[in-house]
């Protein structure tokens, strides 16, 4: 049994998203899909407890995230169609890739459980991405070819943001 919780649809050929497998409480195990002209493909990172498809461009590059150990390590990954390539920035343990643009640059968050700051990554080179005051999770969720980005931030309160050349 599943349930479809995310679904991006980037042409009318194309679908992509995430499925979460009912599992006993308290899991529920997502994985990726991809579905092109009508045929559906598994998205599963190999030896990853789950798998989470964010986003695809243009060229069909598939950005997202591997989480390990029960899901409290992640790694960023793009996916071109046969191999997975990861990512991770420096010594947090997670790294959540979530949106990605035409050129092939990625955006997301990394850190902790407990905390996460945003990323942009262009190239091999992360940005941080934190907003103006105190939070203790930042997301990127959309990024563009005009170095736009946008996300949420939270505490006790979620909040939007964008950030264009420098400015947020």
């Amino acid at each position: 049994m599943c349930q479809v919780r995310e679904k991006l649809l980037c042409r009318a050929s194309i679908l992509l998203g995430t499925w979460w497998e009912i599992t006993p409480l308290p899991f529920r195990v997502p994985h990726g899909f991809l579905s092109v002209n009508g045929v559906f493909s598994y998205l599963d990172y190999p030896g990853a407890y789950d798998t989470l498809t964010n986003g695809i461009n243009d060229s069909g590059t598939i950005v997202g995230y591997a989480e390990f150990s029960g899901g409290t390590t992640a790694l960023g990954f793009f996916y071109d169609g046969v191999s997975y390539t990861t990512f991770h920035r420096g010594n947090n343990s997670g790294t959540y890739a979530l949106a990605i643009d035409n050129a092939g640059d990625a955006a997301g968050g990394s850190g902790t459980l407990g905390e996460t700051i945003g990323f942009e990554l262009r190239g091999n080179h992360f940005k941080s991405l934190s907003p103006p005051g105190s939070y203790v999770y930042v997301y990127a969720t959309a990024i563009n070819k005009l170095g736009e980005v946008v996300g949420w931030t939270a505490t006790s309160v979620e909040n939007g943001f964008a950030y264009k050349n420098g400015k947020y």
